[in-house]
């Protein structure tokens, strides 16, 4: 590719835990390394996470940096990929709530997949907030004080989500 591309110079953190959607987080990754983007893998624990394929095992994806390292502030962006099990395990986690909570206070972009809004519901930002998510959170986001739409994409603010 030739000149500058969209996001050359930015570092996006793409905050993921075992049991990630694999296709949620190989395709935007990908995306955001061909507009230039430095990549940084955040996770609970060093070493390499294990991606899913709905119910099955996938490939394992190499951790940058731990969410007891990683500072929101050092990021241009925040990616969180969907999945039964990753959004689950950050939401119980103290350390990636804040990162979640940091990044959000910023003003800096938020991308969602899936079921990773959770999240945000953990770490008490969801309230008077427009999302979607994987249609079988609604109810938990409409609980949660969030107003759910059942589009393929939302933008609130610096928030992306998608189902």
């Amino acid at each position: 590719m030739n000149g500058p591309r969209k996001l050359d110079g930015k570092r996006i953190a793409v905050l993921a835990a075992d049991g990630f959607e694999k296709i949620e987080f190989t395709a935007p990754v990908a995306a955001l390394k061909q507009a230039g983007a430095e990549v940084v893998i955040v996770a609970l624990h060093p070493g390499r996470i294990r991606g899913m394929n709905v119910h099955q095992p996938a490939d394992l994806v190499q951790v940058d940096m731990t969410v007891n390292d990683a500072i929101a502030a050092d990021y241009d962006g925040l990616l969180i990929p969907g999945g039964y099990i990753s959004p689950d395990l950050l939401r119980q986690s103290a350390l990636a709530r804040a990162f979640v909570r940091a990044a959000d206070a910023s003003g800096k972009p938020v991308a969602l997949m899936s079921q990773a809004p959770s999240i945000l519901t953990s770490a008490g930002l969801i309230k008077n907030r427009r999302l979607t998510s994987w249609p079988g959170m609604s109810e938990y986001m409409v609980n949660s004080g969030a107003t759910w739409l059942h589009h393929e994409f939302v933008r609130d603010g610096n928030w992306l989500s998608s189902r």
